[in-house]
């Protein structure tokens, strides 16, 4: 994997809403999204989680994510989430941003795990049973 020059300082923006990401908290967000929210949302944090926990996964970057995730989870945003339509579109953008930045780290294996973890997908796990005792199974594989 190539080297980036970006560490965790937080020089992308990302360390003002790094407080804000918990596991719990990022579960509780996207089981708590109108069925109306894009799916797009839900994939792309689903995504980015699934990279955070990669055992491969380089501090910097994992700091890149808990900062989109951070953005995603906290209610206080340039875009309130309550606000129909748009609420989403700020936080898609940045965990977009992320997420285009990080796609040489994601693996087929990695997309196949998200798959597998989206509620419509019928793949398997399911969101709803991520952090339950099923979890560890399926943490960090490759």
């Amino acid at each position: 994997m190539p080297q980036e020059t970006n560490d965790s300082r937080g020089q992308d923006g990302t360390e003002t809403f790094r407080h804000h990401y918990s596991e719990p908290a990022l579960w509780e967000k996207v089981g708590a999204m109108p069925a109306t929210a894009s799916r797009a949302v839900v994939e792309v944090a689903v995504t980015l989680w699934v990279v955070l926990t990669h055992r491969e996964t380089p501090a910097w970057a994992r700091m890149l994510v808990i900062g989109a995730l951070g953005y995603f989870i906290c209610p206080v945003d340039a875009i309130p989430d309550g606000i129909p339509v748009a609420g989403y579109v700020d936080d898609l953008a940045v965990m977009l941003a992320v997420l285009a930045k990080l796609d040489a780290m994601v693996t087929p294996a990695m997309r196949a795990r998200v798959r597998r973890l989206l509620p419509w997908s019928g793949g398997g796990a399911g969101i709803e049973r991520i952090g339950g005792s099923t979890e560890g199974n399926e943490r960090n594989e490759t």
